[in-house]
């Protein structure tokens, strides 16, 4: 196992996806239901769910199933 390439792959994709995933899933004015009493009307939580699903499938390890 080579450490410094598992070590660069792993930068390589934080730098390239996983920062600029982050930054647009904070832009989401996600709360939980107890400091928005229209979540579901505001649908931020689904918003922020299928930016999250869209990612882990975009990214998904060969094989694997959803």
């Amino acid at each position: 196992m080579n450490h410094q390439k598992i070590e660069e792959f792993a930068n390589q994709t934080w730098d390239s996806s996983i920062i600029n995933e982050l930054v647009e899933y904070i832009k989401i004015p996600c709360k939980s239901p107890m400091f928005d009493k229209n979540w579901q009307q505001n649908g931020f939580m689904d918003k922020a769910m299928q930016q999250l699903a869209a990612w882990a499938k975009h990214h998904a390890a060969k094989d694997m199933q959803m």
